[in-house]
């Protein structure tokens, strides 16, 4: 895939590892994660919580049960320190 080509639901991405909101590394294509549906989130915002990263999360979390009835698992990628990436569940009613 090239740097200009988009992903499509039901595309197969290429295997990535990276650390979760504790610092543990996540791989969508590891074993307990393989198979199931994925919905990757990419978020640029530079600050924790940014109104736009916010909005979606609230969003997301009115989509929750529906999610989880299909087995979806959710990641978000982003460009901040695990650390900052800690308080962003509360947008998800965690």
């Amino acid at each position: 895939m090239g740097s200009t080509d988009r992903l499509e639901a039901g595309d197969r991405i290429a295997a990535f590892t990276l650390p979760d909101a504790d610092g543990k590394p996540v791989n969508p294509l590891s074993d307990h994660l393989a198979g199931r549906p994925l919905l990757l989130i990419f978020d640029c915002e530079p600050q924790p919580g940014a109104p736009g990263l916010r909005e979606d999360l609230a969003a997301l979390a009115a989509q929750a049960e529906a999610l989880a009835a299909q087995d979806v698992v959710v990641l978000a990628i982003t460009r901040r320190s695990p650390q900052d990436n800690r308080g962003l569940g509360c947008h998800l009613g965690r």
